[in-house]
């Protein structure tokens, strides 16, 4: 009988097992992780492009105003797509964000994005709440075209984020059925950068949320306003 690979057996065991795989892996490549984690540290500071964009006044009052509440940064990622020439999959199909009851996640188009490259697309809140309730939908579910079609009928109206480069959105894919990356053309490529706001009450934080938050220790720097930290998750 042919050995199992390691790595497929680590990725579909449980959380214990998936550390345990990490914590060796961490030793096999210690040096290659040691200079990794100084570039990151080096590439990721409070005056890098990204966490200023993150930071902005006209963004962080955006994301506030919609959630009602001073949000938490999430995640500040970026993002390459290219077609994949497989059957469609994971983010390919339609899917609700499941991280909180209401999000933002702000857009930046990093090169120009149209129908061909495999854009965002979204069905509007209203229709997404009618699929939902049709099929019971848990948030783990992917559904594909035909159960959609099923309910809203063959036409039905998808919003697909277009735009130049530079071109920015803010969008709540939590309560709207969306998917992304399907390109017709397959020789394109998609670059976006991705801010995520979600609020104390999200269900991947947990109480405590100040000592776990992903930025918490930038909120730390002396001189920091209040309202920066609270964005970070310090306080």
């Amino acid at each position: 009988m042919a050995e199992e690979d390691p790595t497929e057996v680590a990725r579909w065991a449980s959380d214990e097992a998936r550390r345990e795989y990490r914590r060796d892996r961490e030793v096999q490549i210690a040096a290659q992780m040691t200079v990794r984690r100084r570039v990151a540290a080096e590439l990721v500071t409070l005056d890098s492009p990204l966490m200023r964009l993150a930071l902005h006044p006209h963004v962080v009052a955006a994301a506030t105003r919609y959630l009602g509440v001073v949000p938490i940064l999430q995640f500040v990622n970026v993002y390459f797509s290219r077609d994949s020439g497989e059957e469609l999959s994971k983010s390919q199909l339609y899917h609700c964000g499941s991280d909180d009851v209401e999000q933002v996640k702000v857009w930046v188009l990093a090169e120009p994005v149209t129908p061909d490259t495999g854009p965002l697309t979204l069905l509007s809140a209203a229709e997404s709440d009618l699929v939902r309730k049709t099929v019971g939908y848990q948030y783990d579910m992917l559904l594909n075209d035909e159960q959609v079609s099923e309910i809203l009928g063959e036409v039905h109206v998808q919003h697909q984020f277009l735009g130049s480069s530079g071109t920015v959105g803010f969008i709540d894919t939590s309560p709207c059925f969306h998917f992304g990356s399907r390109f017709i053309d397959p020789t394109a490529t998609r670059l976006i950068v991705m801010l995520q706001y979600i609020t104390p009450l999200s269900v991947i934080l947990p109480p405590e949320y100040w000592e776990h938050a992903r930025y918490r220790e930038f909120g730390r720097t002396p001189g920091l306003d209040d309202i920066s930290q609270m964005i970070l998750g310090t306080i």
